[in-house]
């Protein structure tokens, strides 16, 4: 059996396991017996990154994702949001296509007949034209929080401050949700890479996009329909 390969540029362990985790469980689902997908991934240095930030971090992800081209990758995939910031320069730069965390959520999203979701993370990221055309391409809406004081605490959110109190971020969080609910958003998608169990226990009333596995799902989905047996 003949396969696409696929390079994975690991941002962050946590984010690298799991994302390593689904595409397996997602390949195991379409076949008999029990194996471990062949691919290969890159892990970023995510303390350089936090050092000099996701703005000056081009040339990180370049030399990452050129290293799996040189390796005989066919595809590219950027775990998590934020290293999406540069995605569209990345596929120019090595004339190499990437399966896109954004396209992947939009489609699922279009499919479940949402049409406006509210999005909460990272403004580089939340106000970057090339991210959000990847939905209005599917018709969706995008709907961005008020700038406000809660708005910009969530900004900032990347990388969690283990300093702050989880209740604070509740409350901010709380407050940044009803902004988007009222506003019309029917989901909401948070576009951070940092853990999200501050989101998990609001009441929010709009169900909680789970972007990673729409993202393992379309990588799955490639990689099966590659195979020649």
């Amino acid at each position: 059996m003949i396969h696409k390969k696929v390079g994975i540029v690991g941002v962050g362990w946590e984010n690298t396991i799991e994302y390593y985790r689904l595409i397996n469980q997602g390949m195991n689902s379409h076949q008999e017996g029990y194996s471990a997908y062949e691919c290969i991934i890159y892990a970023l240095n995510m303390n350089e990154i936090h050092r000099i930030g996701w703005e000056k971090s081009f040339h990180i992800l370049l030399n990452a994702c050129g290293t799996l081209k040189r390796s005989g990758v066919d595809r590219v995939v950027l775990c998590g949001h934020m290293a999406h910031l540069f995605s569209a320069r990345l596929e120019a730069a090595l004339d190499l296509p990437f399966i896109h965390i954004a396209f992947a959520t939009a489609l699922k999203l279009a499919e479940g007949n949402f049409r406006k979701v509210g999005l909460i993370g990272n403004a580089i990221l939340t106000e970057n034209q090339n991210y959000l055309q990847k939905f209005e391409e599917y018709g969706l809406d995008v709907i961005l929080p008020k700038k406000t004081e809660s708005h910009q605490f969530i900004y900032q959110l990347e990388p969690i401050d283990s300093s702050i109190k989880r209740t604070t971020i509740k409350t901010e969080c709380s407050k940044v949700i009803t902004d988007l609910v009222d506003k019309g958003a029917d989901c909401l998608m948070v576009v951070t890479d940092s853990p999200q169990d501050h989101f998990q226990n609001i009441a929010i009333g709009i169900p909680l996009v789970d972007a990673r596995s729409y993202h393992c799902e379309a990588i799955v989905t490639y990689i099966r329909s590659q195979i020649n047996y």
